[in-house]
């Protein structure tokens, strides 16, 4: 599957990405991986299924225009 998402799915991975703990965790950890993996965890709980590998390059690109 091609690393796109559809709306409802941006949106959750901006409101996970844009919690204040998981910024913190972003600014401060050195291993991103996992807050990365967390994020994916999360999405998956709010069904959508993405690698971790996935998430972190559809993000890259979400906020790339931000």
């Amino acid at each position: 599957m091609a690393d796109t998402l559809c709306f409802e799915e941006t949106k959750l991975l901006i409101a996970l990405w844009s919690e204040e703990a998981v910024q913190h965790e972003l600014n401060t950890l050195h291993n991103k991986k996992l807050v990365w993996n967390k994020i994916s965890q999360e999405m998956a709980d709010g069904g959508y299924s993405r690698t971790v590998s996935s998430v972190v390059a559809v993000s890259d690109r979400v906020f790339f225009f931000f």
